[in-house]
């Protein structure tokens, strides 16, 4: 393990249980990240999702995709796996914690909402996300996930992608989601948890006024993109960052050999894909 893989696994296990602190490392990993790492190339930071067995010929693709989103295609399917789950046509969707902006431009140009905000803690992510993506019913802000600055009822579908494990308290953001959506909306949510907060999110929801309509275990077909990821990004990191910061950086994309893989790969950690509609 090189000596920033160290680091990196001290910082993570240092915070766990402050969530407080977390949020604030957290935050400043992703400013740092969008300050530096400017490539059009990396618009997503989600871990995937893959088809498993032969049925797809190996590959782990799960539909046709246009050439121009080929490149990130697990990324992108991860997206196609929890955007989908609902018919976002001449919907409002608003994606807390879009990152580098790929998933919220994919929903926007793909399914067919009437618009798309992507939010984001980080100034440097938003700054990049103007710059690379441009659709005409798609913006981007800045904003906090445990405070919203959306009008009450104002929503009609949130989306949650591989985010919400950053935030110092879920009630506080599922609180906020419950005030912005409007009666019968839904939140379209995917996040890895640990076996004690598995039903964190779900087990709040229903008892505050939601109905589950579906809660998966997508933990193998996660890993699976990993896998398939590998050669693409190890090529995106080795060009654009100091040899220094290799080995953090495949830790952060969870390669395989990584505690996040191998918490995937042992079940330490469960991947969850959740729908859920607002009473």
């Amino acid at each position: 393990m090189t000596e920033d893989s160290r680091a990196y696994h001290a910082v993570s296990r240092l915070t766990t249980g402050w969530p407080r602190v977390q949020r604030w490392v957290w935050a400043g990993v992703y400013r740092y990240l969008g300050r530096h790492f400017r490539s059009p190339e990396w618009t997503f930071m989600n871990w995937g999702y893959a088809a498993l067995g032969s049925v797809d010929g190996g590959d782990g693709h799960t539909r046709e995709l246009d050439p121009v989103d080929e490149a990130d295609r697990y990324e992108t399917q991860l997206y196609d796996r929890v955007a989908s789950q609902a018919d976002l046509s001449e919907n409002t969707v608003v994606e807390v914690g879009c990152g580098r902006g790929g998933g919220a431009a994919w929903v926007a140009r793909a399914l067919g909402p009437d618009r798309v905000i992507g939010l984001d803690f980080s100034p440097s992510n938003i700054d990049f996300c103007r710059e690379r993506h441009a659709e005409p019913n798609l913006e981007y802000r800045v904003g906090d996930a445990e405070a919203l600055e959306l009008a009450d009822a104002s929503v009609d579908v949130v989306l949650n992608v591989e985010s919400s494990h950053c935030y110092a308290s879920m009630p506080q953001f599922l609180s906020e989601v419950t005030r912005v959506v409007r009666p019968g909306g839904e939140l379209l949510w995917a996040d890895f948890r640990p076996p004690e907060t598995l039903g964190e999110a779900p087990d709040w929801l229903t008892a505050n006024g939601w109905e589950q309509l579906a809660l998966d275990d997508i933990t193998d077909h996660v890993v699976r993109a990993l896998d398939l990821m590998v050669p693409r990004r190890r090529r995106l990191i080795r060009e654009q960052a100091p040899r220094l910061l290799w080995g953090a950086l495949e830790q952060f994309a969870a390669f395989p050999g990584s505690r996040h893989y191998e918490e995937l790969r042992t079940r330490e950690r469960t991947y969850l894909c959740g729908r859920f509609r607002r009473a």
